[in-house]
């Protein structure tokens, strides 16, 4: 593999990730807070108190890992909604959680919990090539 600095390492397989940019144009036009994403509370509320904003385009913060990211996952989709209907009707805040994804892969299965985000920072990849196979870490 050739880095773009011209050094050269020795590999057999990479793995590329290449991410997405957030569409975060309507936010912008909008007048809200807007950095890497659409910057939000723990509650999923926007710099504008009468507005929300949860799923892959949010920059959150992260109370367990201490830190402000964007999470491109279900997971965290379906736990900014918690979020947001709490504070829409007035509950409590839900108690932070862990990071955790999943995709399938053709035949494999592959999942993670905690945080890739720093290397300080506990993270498990767990890979099933089928539901009635063990997994291995």
């Amino acid at each position: 593999m050739r880095l773009a600095g011209g050094r050269v390492i020795p590999c057999d397989e990479a793995l590329v990730g290449v991410g997405a940019a957030p569409n975060d144009e309507l936010a912008h036009e909008a007048g809200l807070d807007c950095v890497g994403g659409v910057v939000v509370d723990a509650r999923a509320r926007t710099s504008d108190p009468d507005i929300y904003a949860i799923g892959d385009v949010t920059h959150q913060p992260m109370p367990l890992y201490d830190r402000v990211a964007r999470l491109e996952s279900v997971a965290n989709a379906l736990k900014q909604a918690k979020q947001a209907a709490a504070a829409i009707v007035g509950r409590p805040e839900p108690a932070p959680e862990v990071t955790w994804n999943w995709s399938d892969q053709y035949d494999l299965k592959l999942q993670m919990a905690g945080s890739p985000l720093t290397p300080t920072t506990f993270w498990c990849v767990a890979i099933r090539p089928s539901p009635s196979s063990p997994c291995s870490i």
